[in-house]
């Protein structure tokens, strides 16, 4: 009769013991670095000890090249911060990486953040993605609190002033995150890009008014010195 647990062989690096499981499967344990900065002692599985072994290796290989091991405590949010600070803020340009950082910051990290990354849903972002659309970012972000004189939320009679995303914003957004998770692809910390079967049409539903001949008089008196005045003036004309 087999025995339940093979005698472990030791790893060249000292990593630690590679066996056969009473399941059959083989399995090998490995200190890493979680994105938090602690140690931790994970395992590797395989069906045979050369698969195991190459698993192995590319945990390893991950670690050497700095890149987060993608176990069950790594979040969408914690490698949203990895992806911001090694793969996009050398590559991309100032301006852009803040709009990027943002987006991560202010909804990506709010919104599914908590997540596991393995674990992360198609359904997941799409449900997220519908919610941006309707919900108030003054009230979401405490923007009204920041404010000398509230205006909305911050009130004491509190009054939603319905700051929603807009369909710019949100397709900003949905170019960040498939961005990102296609990074964590090739780096071998995802099977596949599940952002990227996300198609969510969005627009935006406000109407325009126009201004009532009062209205359109107090702009011009305001606007008289404005050197765009004589333009405002003509449109509002037509």
């Amino acid at each position: 009769m087999m025995a339940a647990r093979e005698k472990a062989k030791r790893n060249a690096n000292g990593q630690g013991g590679v066996y056969r499981r009473a399941d059959g499967r083989w399995e090998a344990k490995v200190f890493v670095d979680t994105p938090d900065g602690r140690r931790k002692r994970i395992s590797v599985y395989g069906d045979s000890e050369r698969a195991t072994l190459d698993e192995l290796g590319k945990v390893l290989d991950q670690q050497r090249r700095g890149i987060p091991i993608a176990i069950t405590i790594l979040t969408v949010a914690e490698y949203m911060t990895y992806w911001l600070e090694h793969v996009a803020e050398p590559s991309i340009q100032r301006t852009t990486y803040a709009t990027y950082e943002g987006d991560v910051r202010l909804h990506i990290v709010p919104g599914i953040g908590k997540r596991k990354l393995k674990t992360l849903q198609a359904a997941h972002i799409r449900t997220w993605l519908t919610q941006l659309r309707t919900v108030c970012q003054c009230c979401a972000q405490g923007k009204d609190i920041a404010r000398k004189t509230p205006r909305c939320c911050a009130m004491d009679q509190p009054t939603c002033c319905d700051d929603a995303l807009s369909s710019s914003s949100i397709r900003h957004i949905l170019r960040v995150l498939p961005a990102a998770l296609q990074d964590a692809v090739e780096e071998e910390l995802l099977n596949r890009n599940v952002a990227r079967l996300v198609q969510l049409r969005v627009t935006d539903d406000c109407k325009v008014r126009s201004f009532t001949r009062t209205e359109a008089l107090r702009f011009l008196q305001t606007a008289e010195k404005h050197r765009l005045y004589a333009l405002w003036a003509v449109a509002l004309a037509i």
